[in-house]
């Protein structure tokens, strides 16, 4: 390992490996009027999920900032590391990424030379145990909570290898970050699959719709019977039924933590909080908080069951809920774990617990939400108010039952992409160290 690169990141980039760069602080940031609908994306901590770089989810400035801003102008294939607030997130932007800028809240990090430092490599070693060890340690060295400056990040070693050896570690761990990241474009699919069925049949009624305007059926034959012919004149297909989520749920409860949080509990049972609620097959697990096992035994309620749909209930900006929807099945995110206060969990005892994670999913469900909720600081929604959420069901169990086939199968397959994609994460997270460190080389991975 004698010809093994050892040196700071400030020493890499003035020998023009490496470069490293946050975005614009003070005056040169985005002001909130500059932010809309369209622009240039501006990628935070939040937009780092599961080691890609979400642009579905960023907020986006105007030109006006965009011209004033010098620093954080990322490109393709940049890796990015969240260092204030939440630290150490770390992923990567795409290869068709668009035009994005770093928040001051991130920090890019850019080879720029790839005869030496190889980019796919930069974003295996920065997910090596002893590069986030050494940035969480930098972390510590400062009084401000959750802190890691660029002048920190620039005092860190780094240990790069030759590229021959960098390109085979990164080959290798890149088939395990494919998978990973095929199975979640596969749940993105499957997801939508599910919210657009629901949608069509439970909240635009398309096949009674394409009933009346005399259009062929795109379903089969006895499921396309179950259908009534017209709407009502209150807009919904005849025979069905306006209900509320009070009358078809047989339980809805929030869990519970114990007095001081959670913090410096590393092991026990996973107590899930609403950082960590967003779609079916999709969990933070960096995020995750325990409770011990005294503490979960005596919870009278709050224990997550197999199917059971979470709610966040509360937080966002002043004023506003920003609620999310979870289903848990097949062992996903954990075999045993509960929820904290700020989360419901949902059981109906009249429909499918995928079909009500679908119901709860929709745009005119967070609407209703977002209205019923109360509070100007900290927007919530209780039990009374959840209960009011109303929507329109159809009497006939059979389409409901058919219905409910259909969605769970694909709300099933999500998770089950999700366990395995966890199972690779772990294999992968085991190899990394010791292709790292030489013990194990790409070549003998890949014969054995």
């Amino acid at each position: 390992m004698t010809d093994w690169i050892e040196d700071t990141v400030s020493g890499l980039q003035a020998q023009g490996i490496l470069r490293v760069e946050d975005g614009n602080h003070g005056e040169y940031r985005p002001r909130p009027d500059e932010f809309s609908t369209e622009g240039v994306t501006f990628v935070r901590a939040a937009d780092l999920i599961e080691g890609v770089v979400s642009f579905a989810t960023a907020s986006k400035i105007n030109e006006i900032a965009r011209a004033r801003i010098t620093k954080g102008i990322g490109k393709p294939g940049d890796v990015l590391i969240s260092h204030k607030g939440t630290v150490g997130k770390i992923a990567r932007a795409p290869a068709d990424a668009p035009q994005f800028v770093c928040s001051p809240q991130t920090t890019f990090w850019r080879s720029t030379n790839e005869n030496v430092l190889n980019q796919d490599f930069l974003f295996v070693l920065m997910r090596s145990p002893a590069f986030i060890r050494e940035f969480f340690v930098t972390a510590g060295e400062t009084d401000m909570a959750g802190y890691v400056s660029l002048t920190s990040q620039r005092r860190l070693k780094l240990t790069i290898p030759p590229i021959a050896v960098q390109r085979g570690i990164s080959s290798c761990i890149s088939a395990f970050d494919d998978k990973i990241e095929l199975n979640r474009k596969m749940n993105g699919t499957l997801e939508a699959m599910a919210r657009a069925l629901f949608r069509d049949w439970f909240v635009d009624f398309g096949p009674t719709r394409a009933k009346m305007e005399g259009r062929p059926a795109y379903l089969s034959e006895d499921l396309w019977s179950l259908f009534p012919d017209r709407l009502d004149e209150e807009g919904k297909p005849v025979g069905w039924e306006v209900s509320n989520l009070a009358a078809i749920l047989s339980v809805l409860e929030t869990g519970r933590r114990p007095k001081g949080g959670v913090a410096g509990i590393s092991s026990g049972v996973p107590s899930v909080g609403a950082e960590s609620i967003d779609g079916v097959g999709k969990f933070d697990f960096a995020k995750t908080k325990y409770v011990s096992h005294e503490f979960f035994a005596k919870m009278a309620k709050g224990h997550v069951s197999e199917g059971d749909v979470l709610i966040y209930k509360d937080g966002g900006k002043p004023g506003e809920l920003r609620p999310s929807v979870s289903y848990a099945s097949k062992g996903f995110p954990f075999q045993r774990f509960c929820i904290n206060e700020h989360v419901f969990r949902a059981r109906s005892d009249r429909v499918d617990q995928a079909f009500l994670y679908c119901l709860l999913s929709t745009h005119e469900a967070f609407a209703q939400m977002r209205e019923l909720a109360t509070g100007v600081a900290q927007p919530g929604l209780n039990q009374a108010q959840m209960g009011r959420l109303s929507f329109v069901l159809p009497e006939d169990q059979q389409l409901l039952d058919h219905a409910a086939s259909i969605l769970k199968t694909l709300v099933d397959a999500c998770n089950v992409n999700a366990n395995e994609s966890r199972t690779l994460a772990q294999t992968r997270d085991l190899l990394l160290p010791r292709l790292m460190s030489g013990e194990l080389q790409p070549i003998e991975l890949i014969c054995t």
